[in-house]
């Protein structure tokens, strides 16, 4: 399973630090114990902080983002055309690592539609929230690779010339149910 993780596509503020190099080397920890073989997306000033200080970027697959002004879409296509002609998973660095069940989840439903032309994301609902932690993770098909790649214009997630399936994760039903233990 290859999983992009997506680093400094985003301005900060003046008052903001970048994110901490313990979140990155955990995030990475985290991807690689649910057996992914990790691609960081890199750009940005904090790059060279990330590639100098991280005790576990050296594990992993490095990928430039070399727009002009990086953003969401420019890391995630830098990302996709590293690990072209495969599916992957997507989850920016600021946010948590999905429960594994949910990776499982959307892996076998990603391997289920992997070569359907109606499929380009797979993405998870569940009783946390619909999408699942601001839509993340997403499992991107062959097919959504190519899409995303071809689509110049494409500047969000959120257009409507992507298409979705949008899979509910069904076991987490049984533990929201009141007086059932986690």
């Amino acid at each position: 399973m290859k999983a992009l993780l997506l680093c400094g596509y985003r301005s900060l503020e003046a008052d903001q630090k970048p994110l901490g190099l313990d979140v990155l080397d955990e995030r990475i920890a985290r991807l690689e114990d649910l057996g992914g073989e990790v691609f960081v997306v890199m750009a940005g000033p904090n790059a060279d902080q990330y590639l100098l200080q991280s005790k576990k970027i050296h594990s992993c697959e490095l990928v430039y983002d070399t727009s002009l002004e990086p953003g969401l879409m420019s890391n995630l296509r830098a990302g996709l055309l590293a690990v072209k002609d495969h599916n992957s998973f997507v989850v920016p660095v600021e946010l948590p690592i999905a429960e594994t069940e949910v990776w499982k989840m959307l892996l076998e439903e990603g391997r289920r539609v992997q070569f359907s032309t109606e499929t380009d994301i797979v993405q998870a609902i569940t009783y946390k929230g619909a999408p699942y932690h601001h839509g993340f993770p997403l499992f991107i098909t062959r097919q959504g690779n190519k899409h995303i790649q071809e689509l110049k214009d494409l500047n969000s997630l959120l257009d409507a010339r992507l298409r979705y399936l949008h899979q509910v994760y069904q076991q987490e039903a049984s533990l929201a149910v009141p007086g059932n233990p986690l």
